[in-house]
């Protein structure tokens, strides 16, 4: 005889993923996604501007890759609610808005890749000495620098 799958609320707490950890609540949540946003926006100013001095070119980086930090366990945090529950209109909902979310940042911040491209390997070299700090995002830069035509 076949057992009857529970409801995701029915199923005790102790056999559930414990996503707190990951975001305290949806309120939290849709804080964590505002503030992501925000600082996209801030970033979304220095469009055109990348080039122009190591320290313009440090702040950018180190600015997104906190927004970055702040908004991974946010982005889990929806992603784990949505599987949990596939039927969940609420979650569904979240994901979406995820989804829109993500590709809003992603256009505001095209134009970094082609702004690090246009800027030379002299030039660079002269960011690094001149921004030791920009040294931890050299990898990352190199990277971009790589798809160079």
């Amino acid at each position: 005889m076949a057992k009857e799958l529970l409801k995701r609320s029915e199923v005790e707490t102790e056999f559930t993923w414990d996503l707190t950890d990951l975001c305290a609540d949806i309120p939290a949540w849709e804080a964590a996604m505002e503030e992501m946003q925000e600082i996209a926006g801030q970033l979304a100013e220095t469009k055109g501007r990348l080039g122009e001095s190591a320290q313009t070119l440090f702040s950018f980086l180190s600015r997104m890759e906190e927004m970055e930090k702040k908004a991974a366990p946010a982005i889990s945090y929806a992603q784990r609610l949505s599987d949990q529950d596939v039927g969940d209109t609420v979650h569904q909902a979240m994901l979406q808005r995820l989804h829109s979310i993500m590709a809003d940042l992603s256009d505001k911040l095209s134009f970094m890749d082609p702004e690090i491209l246009a800027l030379d390997a002299q030039t660079l070299e002269q960011y690094f000495a001149q921004e030791p700090a920009l040294e931890a995002y050299r990898k990352y830069i190199e990277e971009i620098q790589r798809l160079k035509p």
